[in-house]
C-alpha cells in the first residue's frame, strides 16, 4: 500500500508537469511563418503566466504531500528551462562562461516554485 502512495506521488506531478510543458509547447502550433503567435494564444499565454506559480500552492494546501508540492513546483519549471536553454544554445558543445551562468540562473529560480509548494503544505 505505501508504495502505491509514493508511485502516485511521484506520477501525479510528473503528468501535471508534462501537460503544462505541452500546452506551452502547444503555442508554437499558432505561430505562422515570420508572424507571432494568434491573439487567442497570447491569452492562453498569458493565463498561464498567473496560473503556473499557483499551481504548487495549490497543490500543497490540497494535498499536503510533500514530495508533490515540490515536483510539481520544479518539473514544468526545470522543463521550459531546459526546452529553451537548448533551442537558444543548439551547439552545445561550445557552452562558455556566460551560458553557465544563465543554467545558474536557471537552477535557482526553478528552486522557487518548489520552496513555494514545500511551504504551501505547511500553511
Amino acid at each position: 500500500m505505501k508504495k502505491n502512495k509514493l508511485i502516485m506521488t511521484i506520477i501525479m506531478p510528473v503528468s501535471v508537469a508534462a501537460l503544462v510543458l505541452l500546452l506551452l509547447l502547444m503555442g508554437n502550433l499558432f505561430r505562422v511563418e515570420g508572424k507571432v503567435a494568434s491573439t487567442y494564444w497570447t491569452y492562453v499565454g498569458t493565463a498561464f503566466f498567473f496560473v503556473l506559480p499557483a499551481v504548487p500552492i495549490i497543490y500543497g494546501c490540497i494535498t499536503k504531500e510533500k514530495i508533490g508540492a515540490i515536483l510539481i513546483g520544479v518539473l514544468p519549471f526545470l522543463g521550459f528551462f531546459i526546452g529553451s536553454f537548448i533551442i537558444n544554445h543548439p551547439g552545445l558543445a561550445d557552452v562558455r562562461l556566460p551560458q553557465i551562468r544563465e543554467v545558474l540562473y536557471m537552477l535557482s529560480l526553478i528552486g522557487i516554485p518548489g520552496i513555494e509548494g514545500y511551504f504551501a503544505l505547511k500553511k
